[in-house]
């Protein structure tokens, strides 16, 4: 079964900014044409986990994880700014998960 590694903003970030000290957040249930009642159809999981939950397990990422990050971009000084993981960090999260499993 191939994994689903999810790395970006907003636009897909699952909840890892609840767990830093950031205003920005992405609090909503995944929606769409493919989403009756907003429940997920025909996937191996409903959500990914995110990778800074605490109940997330490093061997989440073989079925996969969701690294991204509301207001994240290239740029690490607009993300301090923000406090959001860039995505240059989020791809070496990724990296130092891979590591682990």
């Amino acid at each position: 079964m191939p994994a689903i590694l999810i790395i970006g903003d907003s636009t897909v970030e699952g909840s890892n900014n609840n767990h830093i000290n950031t205003l920005l957040k992405a609090n909503f249930v995944p929606y769409g044409q493919n989403y009756p009642d907003q429940k997920a159809t025909g996937r191996s999981k409903r959500l990914h986990p995110s990778f800074l939950d605490p109940n997330s397990s490093d061997a989440a990422v073989i079925t996969g994880v969701n690294f991204a990050s509301a207001g994240a971009g290239n740029e690490y000084q607009t993300n301090t700014l923000l406090n959001a993981i860039p995505v240059p960090k989020q791809i070496d999260k990724f990296r130092a998960c891979i590591d682990k499993s």
